[in-house]
């Protein structure tokens, strides 16, 4: 509460004020003699924070006056909040209604559903996992079907992996990808020929030429390079020098 701020701030400025009085209680008592007790400010700072207190009591003492039933003060200035597992309503604070096969949850406000039961508007409904399958809670039907398996509808399907491949776990698509060195043709796995100066892309499901040659047919020949060019940026293809055009399959100096 703001006032408690105050009181705070007020409070420690005249403990550290007091301090150097109450070291010497007879120096203490003189200067807050009868006399001179409003003028003393060291006496003065004590009624001050007496008042001080009085009035923070009181205003809390009004405050709990306005507090319902299965609430309490607010750590956070004025007013108040729910208790756990009450939330605010109109009218106060009502008991939070949770289902059956629920929990409440940390903030007391709100409740989510166990383990093996998804929710379904004010109730939590029982996950029917089928057979080759496990709970999910991250998916929206509340379960998985298990590795080599594929959602079909509301069961799992044993993925059909063809020679010459591999699983790859993919819950949606094929399920299964060719081994490397093979290429996949409907839903076989086809053996690469690869031709001499050639070598096995970094996917494994192609060939390519080596640098200085040319992709021809299903072969690889060496590219004649013509005066005045160069091999290009894939080593694959020639390019004319700079100054010099290309007609042709020669590199002539440009006008």
């Amino acid at each position: 509460m703001i006032v408690d701020v105050v009181i705070y701030v007020m409070a420690w400025y005249c403990f550290i004020y007091l301090v150097d009085l109450l070291t010497d209680y007879r120096g203490l008592i003189m200067y807050c003699g009868l006399t001179r007790f409003v003028e003393s400010s060291g006496c003065g700072c004590m009624l001050f924070f007496i008042i001080l207190c009085f009035f923070c009591f009181s205003a809390r003492a009004e405050v709990a006056d306005d507090i319902p039933s299965n609430a309490h003060a607010s750590e956070y200035g004025d007013g108040w909040d729910c208790d756990y597992g009450y939330i605010r309503t109109a009218s106060g604070c009502d008991k939070l209604i949770v289902p059956d096969n629920a929990y409440i949850d940390a903030s007391g406000r709100s409740w989510k559903c166990e383990r093996g039961y998804n929710f379904n508007i004010d109730s939590c409904k029982k996950i029917v996992a089928p057979k080759n399958a496990f709970l999910d809670p991250r998916n929206f039907d509340g379960w998985e079907c298990d590795i080599g398996f594929q959602k079909a509808s509301n069961s799992c399907k044993k993925i059909i992996v063809p020679l010459n491949a591999y699983a790859t776990n993919e819950r949606y698509g094929r399920g299964w990808e060719c081994n490397r060195g093979y290429r996949r043709i409907g839903e076989a796995c086809r053996e690469l020929n690869i031709p001499e100066n050639a070598y096995l892309t970094a996917r494994g499901n192609d060939w390519r030429c080596l640098r200085g040659y040319m992709k021809v047919g299903n072969e690889c020949k060496v590219i004649l390079l013509p005066e005045n060019s160069h091999l290009d940026t894939s080593g694959n293809e020639w390019e004319c020098n700079s100054g010099f055009d290309q007609i042709e399959n020669k590199c002539v100096k440009g006008f």
